[in-house]
């Protein structure tokens, strides 16, 4: 959830050398209230909003 940016640096989580440490009250609001419609959507969700061009576009080509 931090990669897909669900979690967000400096708002649900922050670092202290390389280990996050998350703030209690923003990951019980989280759960809570439910994940922000803000959010960056997963690469599935992409696909579906770009259209089927994109899916066939995003392949390779066959090789000769």
């Amino acid at each position: 959830m931090m990669s897909r940016g669900v979690l967000r640096e400096g708002e649900h989580f922050f670092y202290v050398g390389r280990r996050p440490v998350f703030k209690w009250a923003a990951i019980v609001a989280f759960i809570e209230h439910g994940a922000p419609h803000d959010r960056v959507p997963h690469y599935r969700e992409q696909l579906s909003l770009w259209g089927e061009s994109v899916k066939s576009a995003g392949k390779p080509a066959p090789s000769k």
